[in-house]
């Protein structure tokens, strides 16, 4: 049995809830990862990237829109153009070497609806990742590395989000 002013408080906080409840779905919210959604995003075609960061990328969107493999019939198709990673180098010590490396990925997308090869979405993503630069060569090399492909895996999370975003937009009615 619930007494005194906790009891208040706790029927104010149901009412509340039921409210912002009826609020959210009431405006026309719906989940971007429900069910119907995710039957449109599976028909959409990753094109080769070129290059093996290219090829780790392609994997990773592969995995979101095409997780049973690739589409007969494509509704939507993906392209990216990979361009060279850029490293900067920063902190110079005394001697001057750095001591800090920044690894610089970008990528251009477009989406392009396939019935009519209409663009969608057409733009630059950019990751930054970075790094520290050590005395031992293989140390400093294995962190570059993992640098480049830490940059190239935040590429594929952006280019998702985008690519999703701009499917869900259109689906919602909007050019």
């Amino acid at each position: 049995m619930i007494s005194g002013g906790f009891g208040f408080i706790l029927l104010s906080m149901k009412k509340i809830f039921l409210l912002s409840f009826f609020f959210i779905f009431g405006c026309g919210f719906h989940p971007l990862y429900q069910e119907s959604s995710q039957a449109v995003l599976e028909g959409v075609f990753i094109s080769p990237i070129s290059g093996t960061r290219g090829i780790d990328l392609r994997q990773q969107l592969r995995q979101v829109f095409a997780p049973h493999g690739d589409v007969k019939a494509p509704t939507y198709r993906v392209e990216v153009n990979l361009h060279e990673p850029r490293v900067d180098l920063r902190g110079v010590r005394q001697d001057g070497t750095a001591t800090w490396g920044t690894v610089i990925a970008k990528a251009d997308v477009k989406l392009i609806f396939t019935p009519d090869e209409s663009i969608l979405l057409q733009n630059q993503e950019t990751a930054f990742s970075s790094y520290q630069v050590l005395s031992s060569v293989y140390a400093s090399m294995t962190a570059s590395e993992d640098s480049y492909d830490r940059a190239t895996e935040t590429l594929g999370r952006q280019i998702i989000s985008r690519v999703q975003a701009r499917i869900a937009q259109r689906g919602a009615g909007e050019n």
